[in-house]
């Protein structure tokens, strides 16, 4: 198993309550992908009063924006709505949640299992 992403992992997901047709396909972090995320949603700062304090975002926009690689939404035209904090933050609110959901799954960590087999051919490679 490779430990460098060159093309991450996709997925196509479709919400109950979309048109046919209309899908969205999420995407699996890499390194640098999750320092963006991690940058737009925690901030650090310090002040006479407070010797440092840290911030964390609950805006989902960040998340989605480093999570969906591409959609098939298209405005009332039939124009393809591109992919970017605009149009993401103008989706409906059920939406948002859904594919948040979807992303952050995608997303996990390895599982107890996974991190166990990795850490066996790490001690087998001495």
């Amino acid at each position: 198993m490779s430990r460098f992403i060159t093309e991450p992992e996709t997925k196509d997901i479709h919400a109950d309550w979309w048109e046919e047709g209309e899908s969205v396909t999420i995407r699996r972090y890499t390194g640098a992908g999750r320092d963006r995320l991690a940058k737009e949603t925690i901030r650090v700062s310090a002040t006479e009063e407070d010797e440092g304090r840290v911030e964390v975002s609950a805006e989902k926009i960040p998340r989605l924006l480093a999570g969906i690689k591409s959609w098939t939404f298209e405005d009332s035209n039939g124009k393809l709505m591109p992919v970017n904090r605009k149009w993401i933050g103008k989706l409906d609110g059920d939406d948002i949640d859904y594919i948040a959901a979807e992303i952050r799954t995608l997303n996990k960590g390895r599982t107890e299992e996974d991190q166990a087999t990795f850490r066996e051919g790490a001690d087998s490679s001495d």
